[in-house]
């Protein structure tokens, strides 16, 4: 399992998040499972227009998205 831990500003305030790259069905993108202190917060899947996009009901708003890809751009990870 392919794992990345990133830190990011998620509400103005610096939070580490673990994401676990997960194959999703239907999926053409890279997905992962996002958790926070051990705890799920969703999942994110890269869509066709290179940036990223919540699969289902997710903790995260679209501008928190916008940020976990970017600093997952940043790693180049993706």
């Amino acid at each position: 399992m392919d794992r990345i831990n990133i830190k990011c500003l998620i509400a103005d305030k610096e939070v580490e998040l673990q994401l676990d790259k997960k194959a999703m069905p239907g999926e053409a993108g890279p997905c992962f499972m996002i958790t926070q202190e051990g705890c799920f917060k969703g999942y994110i899947s890269l869509q066709k227009n290179r940036t990223f996009g919540q699969l289902g009901a997710c903790y995260f708003t679209d501008q928190d998205i916008q940020t976990i890809g970017t600093q997952l751009e940043m790693q180049k990870q993706v």
